[in-house]
């Protein structure tokens, strides 16, 4: 039963018991009759008042009553984060600042919140007023990136919760983190290193992350440039490192890492061999070089004299690739050349005290006579 069909069941009743005490009422200027005592106790008696209805179990609406916002269902939860806005039904689109709790215990926290600030969705949009549900959208977004930096820091056990609560016409935006506690290495290998030989000493050294230091993801990937960097340096031409393992122990909060190199065998430079235009001579490219061949290879030369090339102002492009010869014991460089226009056309105007108005051209070649043979022409009005 609705409480339509309740209210018009009720106004039948009370036309009813109108009705039947219009009937029972005397003419005018007579006196009123006894009210006779009705001798079936099951007859009704129109003028008695109306008993209540009974309850049918169902909660009827307050007609009068103010609208109100809708309540939460009986067993059910608003969303995290989300309770104290929801709450607020007149509290519409809001602007919004971002607190985060719980990392002052970490120390220097400044590359870490300078990350978070790159990537969150909070910070993306904060100069724009936002509802409660976009708000609560941004702020689980960001608990989760923030529990991700936090791992790559090595707090493996870091928990974000987000919460809001308003500040006068602020809505305050709260990540509350607890990192728990930094995992640190228990053990480093390098497997295949030894094969560098009385190198592997200072090899190990470049890679620098050891036992007992905290398991920082940047710090190991850094390692892992600096070992290829250093295994390039010390002649091993063809070294290849591979990927990472890192194993954790949430028990011990202690960490393993894995880290296979094959260093391959040491390097001398061997021959130059020259492609594209301009037509340079692996002569000339070897006068450029600062090395010469029998020696030990080295990275950092090889990009040395690709810079070298470029500084010529006569190739746009230079692509130097290391192609290995005898099992890998001497490196060929082969060296492919992109032209740049060799013709430039500049022009000056100005204007001086002693010398009035005066106009300058200028026409230059720069490959006139190969190699690196310049010829420019220039007038002066």
């Amino acid at each position: 039963m609705n409480w339509w069909g309740s209210a018009r069941r009720i106004a039948q009743l009370h036309c009813a018991a109108a009705l039947g005490a219009m009937l029972a009422s005397p003419a005018i200027g007579q006196a009123p009759p006894q009210s006779p005592i009705p001798s079936d106790p099951g007859q009704l008696d129109p003028s008695a008042p109306l008993d209540p209805l009974p309850d049918l179990g169902v909660d009827w609406p307050d007609l009068n009553a103010k609208d109100q916002a809708p309540a939460v269902p009986q067993g059910e939860t608003a969303p995290p984060g989300q309770a104290d806005a929801l709450s607020n039904q007149e509290a519409g689109e809001r602007k919004y600042v971002i607190v985060i709790n719980g990392l002052a215990p970490l120390g220097k926290t400044e590359d870490l919140l300078k990350a978070f600030r790159l990537q969150s969705a909070l910070e993306a949009d904060r100069k724009d007023p936002a509802n409660a549900a976009q708000v609560a959208r941004r702020s689980r977004a960001d608990a989760e990136l923030l529990e991700e930096l936090l791992r790559s820091q090595g707090y493996y056990d870091a928990d974000v919760v987000p919460r809001t609560e308003l500040a006068g016409a602020v809505l305050r935006v709260i990540l509350d983190a607890a990192p728990g506690e930094q995992y640190r290495f228990a053990a480093i290998d390098l497997p295949g290193l030894d094969a560098a030989g009385p190198d592997a000493v200072n090899l190990r050294l470049a890679f620098g992350v050891k036992p007992g230091d905290p398991v920082i993801a940047e710090q190991v990937i850094a390692g892992g440039v600096a070992l290829k960097t250093s295994l390039g340096e010390l002649g091993f031409a063809e070294a290849n490192v591979g990927e990472q393992v890192v194993e954790v122990d949430h028990v011990t909060h202690l960490a393993t890492l894995s880290l296979p190199v094959d260093p391959g065998p040491v390097a001398k430079f061997g021959a130059i061999q020259v492609t594209g235009k301009p037509s340079f001579s692996a002569r000339h490219v070897w006068i450029m070089a600062r090395f010469r061949p029998g020696q030990r290879f080295e990275r950092s030369k090889v990009d040395d004299l690709r810079r070298a090339l470029i500084a010529t102002s006569l190739v746009s492009a230079v692509e130097v690739r290391v192609v290995p010869v005898d099992g890998g014991r001497t490196v060929d460089l082969a060296v492919r050349l992109e032209p740049a226009p060799s013709h430039t056309i500049a022009g000056e105007l100005g204007y001086g005290t002693g010398e009035g108005a005066r106009a300058e051209a200028s026409w230059t070649n720069r490959n006139f006579l190969n190699p690196e043979g310049a010829l420019t022409l220039r007038g002066i009005a």
